[in-house]
C-alpha cells in the first residue's frame, strides 16, 4: 500500500466495526465483543502506523513492520467484507421467492460452517495483530532514558495525597521526531498499565472538536458509542465513569494552537 493508505484503511475498519450494522452482525453471529476488541486494537495501532508511515523510507525495520501490518489489515478488511456479503445475502433471501439452492446455502448446517470458518480466520488475525502490536513497541536507540523519565513522572501521579488533581505532561517536539512512538512506549509499559485504569488513547489531528474527543474517550472507557448526546451530557456521563479512578489519557497528534481549547 502507498504511504498513508494503511492508516486510512485502518480508520475505515474502526468506523466499520463501530457501526450499527456491524453491531447487529456481531450480535447475530455471537461475535459482538470480538468486533469491539478488534476495533480497540486498531485504535491503539493507529498512532504507531502514522509514525511508521513517516519513517518508512529511511528505516528498514519500520518498513518490514509496516509491511506485515499491511498484510494483516488487508486480511481484516476481507474478513469484514465476507461478513457484509453474508448479511446482504440474508436480506436478499427474505420473502417467498428464494430458490431451493438459496435455502440450502443458508441452512443451519451452512450457518454453523460459515461461523466456524470465520472464527478460525478471526483467531488467526488476532494472533498476528498481537505479535505486530508487541513489535510496535520496539525500543528505539536514545529513547529509553526519555521513556523511563516519563514513566517515573506518571507513576508519581494519582497518589492518595494527590488524588483530586489532574496532572498534565506535554511531549513537545517538531514533526517527525517520534513523539507518538515515545508516548506509545510509555503507554504500553507494564508498570504504567498496572498503575492506571482505565488507559485512554485519543488521536486528535487537525480537527479539534471537543464533542468528538469526548465521544472517543467514552468509547475507549465504556466500549459503547454515545451519539446524540449534548456536550454537557457527555461531560457528565464521562465524569461519572471516571469518578474515583486513576486514569491515563493520551491526546495524540494535537496541533491546535487555540490556548482556550
Amino acid at each position: 500500500m502507498a504511504e498513508g493508505v494503511v492508516s486510512n484503511v485502518v480508520s475505515s475498519i474502526i468506523l466499520k466495526v463501530g457501526s450499527q450494522a456491524f453491531k447487529e452482525i456481531g450480535k447475530f453471529w455471537g461475535l459482538k465483543e470480538e468486533f469491539e476488541k478488534l476495533g480497540k486494537t486498531m485504535e491503539v495501532l493507529v498512532a504507531a502506523i502514522l509514525d511508521a508511515e513517516e519513517k518508512r523510507v529511511s528505516n528498514n525495520l519500520v518498513k518490514v513492520w509496516l509491511g506485515r501490518l499491511e498484510d494483516a489489515v488487508g486480511d481484516i478488511d476481507n474478513l469484514l467484507d465476507e461478513f457484509q456479503t453474508e448479511a446482504l445475502g440474508r436480506q436478499l433471501m427474505s420473502g417467498n421467492r428464494m430458490t431451493k439452492k438459496v435455502r440450502v446455502f443458508f441452512s443451519n448446517s451452512n450457518q454453523i460452517a460459515f461461523r466456524l470458518k470465520m472464527v478460525r480466520k478471526l483467531e488467526k488475525i488476532k494472533e498476528t495483530l498481537k505479535d505486530i502490536k508487541e513489535d510496535s513497541t520496539l525500543e528505539v536507540i536514545g529513547r529509553d532514558d526519555d521513556k523511563m523519565k516519563i514513566v517515573e513522572l506518571l507513576l508519581g501521579c494519582g497518589s492518595d495525597q494527590d488524588k483530586d488533581n489532574v496532572s498534565l505532561l506535554p511531549i513537545v517536539r517538531i514533526g517527525g521526531l517520534g513523539k507518538t512512538t515515545l508516548a506509545q512506549l510509555v503507554f504500553n509499559h507494564k508498570m504504567v498499565e498496572k498503575h492506571f485504569e482505565p488507559q485512554i488513547w485519543v488521536c486528535i489531528s487537525d480537527a479539534f472538536d471537543l464533542k468528538i474527543i469526548l465521544e472517543k474517550m467514552f468509547k475507549s472507557v465504556d466500549g459503547s458509542v454515545q451519539q446524540g448526546l449534548e456536550l454537557d451530557q457527555l461531560q457528565k456521563s464521562l465524569r461519572k465513569k471516571l469518578s474515583g479512578k486513576r486514569y491515563l489519557l493520551v491526546l495524540d497528534d494535537m496541533w491546535n494552537e487555540d490556548r482556550e481549547k
